[in-house]
Order: structure tokens, then C-alpha cells, then sequence
């Protein structure tokens, strides 16, 4: 079975990891902070705030999906899966299947392709750190919003050193 880091609680309201009496990093911040994350410099903030919104309710969705439904290929193991190196940064993986594969849901209109290699791999990093099971492949779920459908990528894996 797996599990979900214990060390670490995330508050919805907030949106902060917390580890004892640190707030940790969470990896989307990470990323802002290093330049690493789409640039959505000129968007309205209603416009951003409701494709926020949009993609909240597609993760429940998907969620609820995988918890009640989804029984065959790919099983997925754990949902919104929190992982952290416990000192620095935590995050939660949007879903983790049976080999262990990273799933990252994306509903921008394209996928920004070197951030979502830097978000996923930094969750593999943590993931392997907290769990010892190894990842063997990252995917990008992309949803199409004007076509109404889901297409898999696959995301190649930074290497460790370059997370550390």
C-alpha cells in the first residue's frame, strides 16, 4: 500500500505545506521562483482565476473518477499524492499509477513542455526520496477544453543531479 507523507499536512485555504512549524516550498512556487513556470504576464486576473477554477474542478473530477470507477488499465494508485523532502519543498501529484508512473493534469490551451519536465521530475525526486519504489515514467494528461478531450504525453525525466 502506499503512503501518503505523514510528516507533512497541506492547507486548503492557505495552500501551504506545513512540516512541524516550517511551511515548506510547494513545487509550483518552486518553479515561479526559478523562472521554470509558464509566464502568464498580460492575462486578467478573472481570466486566470477562472481557469483556476476550471482546472480545481477537472482534478475532483478526475479524482472522484479514480475512486469510485477506474478498475482497469491504468489502475491508479493514489490521487493528489503528498510528497515532500520534509525540510524544504512538498507538493501533491496529481496521480501516481500501479508501476508507479507520475501523472500531472494540465488544462492550459498548450502544454509548457520544459516546466511540466522540471514539475514532474521534481515529484519523482521526492517521490523515490519518500516512498524507495523508483518512477519509471512521467506523463503530461492534457485536456483539450474546446475539443472536450484528453490526450497522454509522455515527459522526459530531468536528471536528479539537476533537481538536487
Amino acid at each position: 500500500m502506499l503512503k501518503s507523507n505523514l510528516f507533512v499536512q497541506f492547507e486548503p485555504l492557505t495552500h501551504n505545506y506545513i512540516c512541524g512549524n516550517k511551511v515548506l516550498v510547494g513545487v509550483t512556487s518552486l518553479l515561479k521562483k526559478h523562472n521554470l513556470s509558464p509566464n502568464y504576464a498580460g492575462i486578467s486576473e478573472d481570466v486566470l482565476d477562472k481557469a483556476a477554477q476550471d482546472g480545481t474542478a477537472l482534478h475532483e473530477l478526475l479524482e472522484n473518477y479514480d475512486n469510485k470507477v477506474m478498475q482497469d488499465y491504468p489502475k491508479v494508485l493514489a490521487s493528489e499524492y503528498l510528497v515532500s523532502d520534509n525540510n524544504l519543498v512538498a507538493s501533491k501529484i496529481d496521480k501516481v499509477l500501479a508501476d508507479y508512473s507520475l501523472i500531472d493534469i494540465k488544462t492550459t490551451s498548450k502544454i509548457h513542455t520544459s516546466s511540466v519536465e522540471w514539475q514532474l521530475s521534481i515529484y519523482a525526486y521526492l517521490f523515490e526520496l519518500q516512498t524507495g519504489f523508483k518512477v519509471p515514467a512521467l506523463y503530461c494528461l492534457h485536456y483539450d477544453k474546446k475539443k472536450g478531450t484528453f490526450k497522454m504525453h509522455e515527459v522526459r525525466r530531468l536528471q536528479d543531479k539537476m533537481i538536487e
